[in-house]
């Protein structure tokens, strides 16, 4: 199992070097780190007084309306698109699920699906909240595990016509997507206990690390050579 995910993220590793991807790559990680930074940057020095005027609103992670977000979302949905061309021209449905997956993830992202489930659930999860994890918290797990649930169906069902590509643009993408899940309930669950601002900055640097990643490999898979174009994986 470890070696089939090593050599999946070599796979993509490999594609993501070459061009066309190449470029794309280089670009998105560039603009990701430089956003980052000069928010992470520009909190600290005003955090210890070196700056007056505390990070404003349009750079802040921490802010739904800010640039940050606003460039996860294209980065998804820059994702979203690249399987979804990708799955329509090969015919793969592993492909096609994460494009619906991506879109659920975009969406969530611009219109905060699970903070609205948290607050529509938490009242009635609110007698099994422990310490300070409350009702609303739990609400968007719940609202997590079905979209979990979902995703595993179309996945089910996208096996039935799948493409090497595909098989490994789903181990990486999956791996990338527990890592989001990672930063996003985890970490996000410590910034909420906690109220630091470091651990709002790991929870939002990772999560942007993690879309950043997925948006390079849905551009490198989209516009790889097609492994065993297609046919079944199974039938290799």
């Amino acid at each position: 199992m470890r070696g089939m995910l090593l050599e999946c993220w070599r796979t993509v590793y490999g594609w993501a070097c070459r061009a066309p991807t190449r470029p794309y790559a280089i670009t998105v990680l560039t603009v990701s780190a430089a956003m980052f930074a000069i928010a992470f940057t520009w909190h600290t020095l005003h955090y210890i007084g070196a700056v007056g005027a505390p990070l404003p609103a349009l750079l802040s992670p921490f802010d739904d309306s800010s640039l940050l977000e606003a460039w996860e979302l294209v980065l998804t949905l820059i994702a979203a698109a690249a399987v979804g061309w990708a799955g329509w021209r090969r015919r793969d449905g592993l492909l096609i699920a994460w494009m619906l997956v991506l879109l659920v993830i975009a969406g969530d992202n611009r219109l905060r699906w699970h903070e609205r489930a948290g607050h529509a659930l938490g009242p009635a999860l609110e007698p099994f909240a422990v310490g300070p994890v409350e009702g609303r918290h739990l609400g968007e797990l719940a609202f997590w595990l079905v979209v979990g649930v979902c995703s595993l169906l179309a996945f089910a069902i996208g096996l039935r016509r799948r493409t090497a590509n595909g098989v490994i643009a789903t181990v990486v993408l999956a791996t990338l997507l527990a890592a989001l899940a990672v930063f996003a309930v985890v970490v996000d669950l410590v910034h909420v206990v906690t109220r630091s601002n470091l651990a709002g900055f790991a929870e939002d640097g990772g999560e942007l690390l993690v879309v950043t990643l997925a948006s390079v490999t849905a551009v490198a898979v989209a516009v790889s050579p097609a492994v065993g174009e297609g046919h079944p994986a199974t039938d290799r």
